[in-house]
């Protein structure tokens, strides 16, 4: 087992919504108010990638949920691995995309490949995935034990922290941090 990485969920929830009823949805969508340079400044290695594609154009977008996120994500990236200073960090990345259209996978494929070419030695790639049904879109090498220490998926979270994440980080992160579970990577809202 490698020395434990702390990792941010959700990591740039933090932008702006794309839409303006996207602002609705913050209370429930946003898992991060801090940059994705200010999350590395306060120790975070491993960062929670959701995309999903432009029907028209494939553009990745920051996505959580039914929000769109305001920001160019291939932008955002170099922006962190540059702050990061040739620091190797981990980059979960998932398919946000719970209705499983076609293009979508295709695009999160091309866009995988695009990032392990040209991040190679920057971030290291790992999980794959689709939301919803989880399934493996994309096989990378890495496959660390994850834990997730965030209200949606906690055992001791109450039912509102489980839609509102800033609650449970709120109560919970520094306890969570001090005992941290058995895992490679662990993930916190709000770090």
């Amino acid at each position: 087992m490698m020395k434990q990485t702390i990792g941010t969920h959700n990591s740039f929830t933090y932008l702006p919504p794309a839409r303006w009823y996207g602002y609705f949805m913050l209370p429930f969508a946003r898992c991060q108010s801090k940059t994705a340079a200010q999350q590395y400044d306060a120790g975070a290695r491993c960062f929670d990638v959701r995309v999903r594609f432009d029907k028209r154009t494939g553009a990745p977008q920051f996505a959580h949920g039914l929000l769109l996120l305001r920001g160019n994500v291939l932008a955002e990236l170099k922006r962190l691995s540059l702050h990061a200073k040739g620091e190797m960090l981990y980059l979960r990345v998932v398919l946000e995309d719970t209705k499983a259209y076609p293009y979508n996978e295709t695009e999160f494929k091309t866009f995988c490949r695009f990032l392990q070419s040209n991040f190679h030695g920057r971030f290291t790639l790992f999980q794959g995935n689709r939301k919803g049904d989880w399934k493996q879109v994309v096989d990378f090498d890495f496959k660390p034990a994850l834990a997730q220490c965030v209200g949606s998926m906690a055992e001791d979270a109450r039912w509102y922290e489980k839609i509102v994440p800033w609650l449970y980080a709120r109560r919970m992160n520094r306890r969570n941090m001090a005992n941290p579970p058995q895992a490679d990577i662990a993930i916190y809202d709000f770090i």
